[in-house]
Protein backbone atom coordinates (compact mmCIF):
# COMPACT_ATOMS: atom_id res chain seq x y z
CA UNK A 1 0.00 0.00 0.00
CA UNK A 2 1.41 3.42 -0.93
CA UNK A 3 2.58 5.56 1.97
CA UNK A 4 -0.04 8.28 1.36
CA UNK A 5 -2.85 5.74 1.71
CA UNK A 6 -1.33 4.41 4.91
CA UNK A 7 -1.23 7.93 6.32
CA UNK A 8 -4.87 8.52 5.36
CA UNK A 9 -5.89 5.30 7.07
CA UNK A 10 -3.84 6.14 10.15
CA UNK A 11 -5.66 9.48 10.36
CA UNK A 12 -8.95 7.60 10.19
CA UNK A 13 -7.84 5.26 12.96
CA UNK A 14 -6.86 8.28 15.07
CA UNK A 15 -10.32 9.84 14.62
CA UNK A 16 -12.00 6.58 15.58
CA UNK A 17 -9.75 6.19 18.62
CA UNK A 18 -10.75 9.67 19.78
CA UNK A 19 -14.42 8.84 19.25
CA UNK A 20 -14.08 5.62 21.24
CA UNK A 21 -12.27 7.36 24.12
CA UNK A 22 -14.85 10.13 24.30
CA UNK A 23 -17.78 7.74 23.87
CA UNK A 24 -16.44 5.43 26.57
CA UNK A 25 -16.61 8.27 29.05
CA UNK A 26 -20.28 8.79 28.27
CA UNK A 27 -20.99 5.07 28.56
CA UNK A 28 -19.17 4.91 31.91
CA UNK A 29 -21.30 7.82 33.13
CA UNK A 30 -24.52 6.10 31.99
CA UNK A 31 -25.12 8.61 29.17
CA UNK A 32 -25.31 6.52 25.99
CA UNK A 33 -27.55 9.01 24.21
CA UNK A 34 -24.70 11.54 24.34
CA UNK A 35 -23.15 9.54 21.48
CA UNK A 36 -25.86 11.04 19.24
CA UNK A 37 -24.51 14.58 19.36
CA UNK A 38 -23.75 15.59 15.77
CA UNK A 39 -20.09 16.24 16.58
CA UNK A 40 -19.66 12.74 17.99
CA UNK A 41 -21.21 11.15 14.92
CA UNK A 42 -19.22 13.47 12.65
CA UNK A 43 -16.02 12.11 14.19
CA UNK A 44 -17.15 8.55 13.41
CA UNK A 45 -17.98 9.57 9.82
CA UNK A 46 -14.58 11.20 9.36
CA UNK A 47 -12.76 8.22 10.84
CA UNK A 48 -14.61 5.60 8.82
CA UNK A 49 -14.44 7.74 5.68
CA UNK A 50 -10.67 8.09 6.00
CA UNK A 51 -10.21 4.38 6.69
CA UNK A 52 -12.31 3.43 3.67
CA UNK A 53 -11.06 6.35 1.56
CA UNK A 54 -14.68 7.43 1.09
CA UNK A 55 -14.86 11.20 0.56
CA UNK A 56 -18.60 11.73 1.25
CA UNK A 57 -18.64 10.75 4.95
CA UNK A 58 -15.44 12.76 5.47
CA UNK A 59 -17.06 15.76 3.79
CA UNK A 60 -20.29 15.51 5.78
CA UNK A 61 -18.49 15.02 9.08
CA UNK A 62 -16.17 17.92 8.35
CA UNK A 63 -19.08 20.21 7.49
CA UNK A 64 -20.91 19.21 10.66
CA UNK A 65 -17.83 19.90 12.76
CA UNK A 66 -17.01 23.18 11.03
CA UNK A 67 -20.37 24.42 12.32
CA UNK A 68 -20.34 22.36 15.51
CA UNK A 69 -16.98 23.52 16.87
CA UNK A 70 -18.07 27.17 17.33
CA UNK A 71 -21.40 25.99 18.78
CA UNK A 72 -19.51 23.78 21.27
CA UNK A 73 -17.31 26.71 22.31
CA UNK A 74 -20.38 28.92 22.79
CA UNK A 75 -21.99 26.18 24.90
CA UNK A 76 -18.86 25.97 27.06
CA UNK A 77 -18.88 29.74 27.53
CA UNK A 78 -22.53 29.52 28.59
CA UNK A 79 -21.66 27.06 31.35
CA UNK A 80 -21.63 23.73 29.53
CA UNK A 81 -19.45 20.93 30.90
CA UNK A 82 -15.98 20.46 29.47
CA UNK A 83 -15.08 16.80 29.21
CA UNK A 84 -11.34 16.79 28.46
CA UNK A 85 -11.75 14.05 25.84
CA UNK A 86 -14.04 16.45 23.93
CA UNK A 87 -10.93 17.86 22.28
CA UNK A 88 -10.78 14.59 20.30
CA UNK A 89 -14.30 15.21 19.04
CA UNK A 90 -14.16 18.91 18.28
CA UNK A 91 -10.86 20.56 17.26
CA UNK A 92 -8.84 17.41 16.59
CA UNK A 93 -11.53 15.64 14.55
CA UNK A 94 -12.18 18.84 12.57
CA UNK A 95 -8.48 19.06 11.71
CA UNK A 96 -8.49 15.40 10.66
CA UNK A 97 -11.57 16.07 8.53
CA UNK A 98 -9.91 19.03 6.84
CA UNK A 99 -6.85 16.89 6.10
CA UNK A 100 -9.23 14.22 4.78
CA UNK A 101 -10.92 16.69 2.44
CA UNK A 102 -7.49 17.79 1.29
CA UNK A 103 -6.51 14.19 0.55
CA UNK A 104 -9.80 12.82 -0.82
CA UNK A 105 -11.53 15.89 -2.21
CA UNK A 106 -15.01 17.28 -1.61
CA UNK A 107 -17.73 15.48 -3.57
CA UNK A 108 -20.33 17.56 -5.41
CA UNK A 109 -23.52 17.95 -3.43
CA UNK A 110 -21.92 17.31 -0.05
CA UNK A 111 -23.68 20.40 1.32
CA UNK A 112 -27.22 19.10 0.80
CA UNK A 113 -26.29 15.64 2.04
CA UNK A 114 -24.83 17.22 5.18
CA UNK A 115 -28.05 19.18 5.70
CA UNK A 116 -30.32 16.20 4.99
CA UNK A 117 -28.43 13.80 7.26
CA UNK A 118 -28.30 16.41 10.01
CA UNK A 119 -32.08 16.89 9.71
CA UNK A 120 -32.56 13.12 9.97
CA UNK A 121 -30.33 13.03 13.05
CA UNK A 122 -32.24 15.92 14.59
CA UNK A 123 -35.54 14.11 14.06
CA UNK A 124 -34.13 10.88 15.53
CA UNK A 125 -32.93 12.80 18.59
CA UNK A 126 -36.32 14.43 18.98
CA UNK A 127 -38.07 11.06 18.80
CA UNK A 128 -35.68 8.76 20.66
CA UNK A 129 -33.71 10.70 23.28
CA UNK A 130 -34.83 12.15 26.57
CA UNK A 131 -36.00 15.76 26.59
CA UNK A 132 -33.73 16.48 29.56
CA UNK A 133 -30.64 15.63 27.48
CA UNK A 134 -31.79 17.90 24.62
CA UNK A 135 -29.33 16.23 22.25
CA UNK A 136 -28.62 18.54 19.28
CA UNK A 137 -31.18 21.00 20.69
CA UNK A 138 -33.85 18.67 19.35
CA UNK A 139 -36.43 19.45 22.02
CA UNK A 140 -35.91 22.98 23.26
CA UNK A 141 -33.79 26.07 22.72
CA UNK A 142 -30.21 25.31 23.71
CA UNK A 143 -28.75 26.73 26.93
CA UNK A 144 -26.58 29.31 25.17
CA UNK A 145 -29.36 30.57 22.93
CA UNK A 146 -32.41 31.07 25.12
CA UNK A 147 -31.97 34.85 25.36
CA UNK A 148 -31.61 35.19 21.61
CA UNK A 149 -34.54 32.98 20.59
CA UNK A 150 -37.82 33.37 22.45
CA UNK A 151 -39.34 30.17 21.03
CA UNK A 152 -38.15 26.78 19.93
CA UNK A 153 -39.57 27.37 16.43
CA UNK A 154 -37.49 30.55 16.02
CA UNK A 155 -34.40 28.68 17.20
CA UNK A 156 -35.08 25.76 14.87
CA UNK A 157 -35.62 27.95 11.79
CA UNK A 158 -32.50 29.98 12.56
CA UNK A 159 -30.54 26.75 13.01
CA UNK A 160 -31.69 25.30 9.70
CA UNK A 161 -30.97 28.51 7.81
CA UNK A 162 -27.57 29.03 9.40
CA UNK A 163 -26.54 25.43 8.72
CA UNK A 164 -27.76 25.76 5.13
CA UNK A 165 -25.71 28.92 4.63
CA UNK A 166 -22.63 27.43 6.29
CA UNK A 167 -22.80 24.19 4.29
CA UNK A 168 -23.22 26.09 1.01
CA UNK A 169 -20.24 28.26 1.88
CA UNK A 170 -18.15 25.22 2.84
CA UNK A 171 -19.10 23.53 -0.45
CA UNK A 172 -17.47 26.47 -2.23
CA UNK A 173 -14.45 26.89 0.05
CA UNK A 174 -13.36 23.36 0.97
CA UNK A 175 -12.41 22.25 -2.58
CA UNK A 176 -9.56 24.75 -2.41
CA UNK A 177 -7.89 22.41 0.09
CA UNK A 178 -7.82 19.42 -2.26
CA UNK A 179 -4.66 17.90 -3.57
CA UNK A 180 -4.34 14.50 -5.22
CA UNK A 181 -2.50 11.70 -3.49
Amino acid sequence: MPRERQITRALGAAALAGAVIHGSIHLARGEPEEWLWACNLATWMIGLGLLLRAPMPVAIGTMWLAVGLPLWVIDLLAGGELIPASVFIHPIALCLGLVGVRRLGLPPGAWWRALLTLAALHLACRLFTTPAANINAAVQVGRAWDRLFPTYLASYVAGVLSHLAAFLLLQRLLPRLHRSE
